[in-house]
């Protein structure tokens, strides 16, 4: 339509009228736009905008000179709605058309909208961020921006795809960095913009975080970790068998650590010191390992107390109480197991026969003891019927007469948590248990007494393992 027609008096004075009227609202709405922005370093606040504002607004709003508002191009309300839905983000709720009257979209043309994906940050080194973001219901491909600006007027895309994770790198140390992400869909519409920050850690000497995930292996003798994802290589870390006295590098994972008894707190694993960073803390070992127990050894060195002898036709194992006053005699064979180790200690019985004998493991190294005094012990005990098997809190079994001496044993054994009785009438094939009880964190020495005023033998072939000289 041409100027002079329009301006004068005809059937488009309605529609002049509105667009005096919006030309006004525009100036306006330029002006205050112009003052919020200089009010907050030419960022607009949300909560400040009008409802409607004009992009790329020309002109000076006069009559000779009218407002140009630059647009799509002359596109149909389906074409501007399918358009409108493509930007990341806007969801079409209505749309305004060239005679500055507002219509809805198309019926059907309005796709359900994905939801906004939440972004995450894991430890940060001087040139690196780990970026995380949770899934999407119905989404396929996350798009993730990255500025340096916080209003993105330069955004980089650094990651496109179907993961749930990305590690930025190659960037400034002590810097803020600005990311975005958005999940699209076929048959979708594109979400809203997740947003976030992070910044970079100080350049020089950092102390990245641990590895995590620690797993012992105590059937396969190794020790697993998950790396700090900003340094997934092996070849980043270093590991301990004695907790930390002294280390290796890492070649594999798992590490390897062996048939050996190893307390909590001894297998560890840390990203090892380098230029420009610190050794992590250290990941240990939240279990124990325990060493395969070997065949039974005998114990062949003993110190003995109040009348109690040994037989050397035995190995040096079997002991018996000599006739005397005294009921009782010890013995003590100088062999610990350390807290968290792993030992066990065996005897055997005679079925039949008067007088007690019993095996102990105890917090103390004296040479004092008797039936009282050891931390845990287990031993025969004679009565009418044939001989018992019982526990300092008198948990017992009864062994049946039937049963040869030499197949009836007893059995204290101990992990790094526990002490468990245990017998057995077989000659050590099957094991039953009595009692068990929690072990203190604490070192255990073994000893052996007897009671018999007649020199009955109650303990015979005494053998250990897992033991070590005190």
């Amino acid at each position: 339509m041409a100027a002079e027609k329009f301006n004068n008096g005809d059937s488009n004075s309605s529609i002049r009228a509105k667009l005096n009227n919006n030309a006004d609202q525009i100036n306006a709405n330029t002006l205050g736009l112009g003052n919020k922005a200089n009010k907050v370093s030419g960022v607009v606040p949300l909560s400040e905008l009008p409802p409607v504002y004009f992009d790329g607004v020309s002109g000076s709003g006069t009559a000779a000179d009218p407002y140009k508002v630059s647009g799509s191009g002359g596109l149909s309300p389906a074409e501007l709605n399918a358009y409108l839905k493509s930007l990341p983000n806007w969801a079409a709720d209505r749309i305004l058309q060239g005679d500055l009257s507002w219509i809805d979209p198309p019926e059907g043309e309005q796709l359900e909208k994905l939801a906004t994906p939440t972004l995450t940050f894991a430890a940060a080194a001087s040139d690196a961020i780990p970026v995380n973001w949770n899934y999407v219901t119905n989404g396929t491909v996350y798009t993730l921006q990255r500025d340096t600006a916080v209003t993105f007027s330069n955004p980089v895309n650094v990651y496109s795809g179907s993961a749930n994770t990305f590690l930025d790198t190659g960037l400034t140390a002590s810097t803020v960095y600005y990311y975005r992400i958005r999940v699209t869909a076929t048959g979708f519409s594109g979400s809203n913009y997740g947003v976030g920050n992070a910044t970079t850690d100080v350049p020089g000497n950092i102390t990245p975080a641990a590895p995590g995930s620690g797993v012992v292996d105590d059937v396969n003798n190794t020790f697993n970790y998950t790396p700090n994802p900003a340094y997934p290589a092996n070849s980043n870390y270093e590991f301990t068998l004695n907790g930390g006295v002294t280390v290796s590098d890492v070649s594999a994972k798992p590490i390897i650590v062996g048939d050996v008894d190893k307390a909590i707190g001894q297998v560890g694993v840390r990203l090892k010191a380098v230029t420009g960073r610190n050794a992590s803390a250290w990941l240990f070992n939240a279990t124990a390992f325990s060493k395969v127990l070997d065949n039974t050894v005998p114990i062949t060195v003993w110190r003995l107390d109040r009348d109690i002898e040994i037989d050397p036709q035995m190995n040096n194992t079997l002991l018996y109480k000599l006739p005397n006053t005294v009921n009782f005699g010890a013995a003590y064979p100088n062999l610990k197991v350390l807290a968290g180790g792993t030992a066990i200690l065996v005897s055997e019985g005679k079925v039949g026969t008067a007088g007690i004998g019993r095996i102990a493991f105890d917090n103390n190294n004296d040479t004092v003891m008797n039936s009282g005094s050891a931390t845990y012990f287990l031993g025969f005990s004679d009565n009418e019927y044939g001989r018992q098997v019982s526990t300092q809190d008198y948990v017992s079994f009864q062994v049946p007469v039937s049963v040869a001496s030499n197949l009836v044993k007893i059995r204290l054994r101990t992990d790094a948590t526990k002490v468990y009785y245990e017998y057995s009438i077989n000659g050590g094939a099957s094991w039953g248990t009595l009692d068990s009880k929690v072990r203190a964190n604490e070192t255990l020495y073994a000893k052996v007494f007897v009671e018999d005023a007649y020199g009955i033998r109650n303990n015979n072939n005494v053998r250990q393992s897992g033991l070590s000289a005190v």
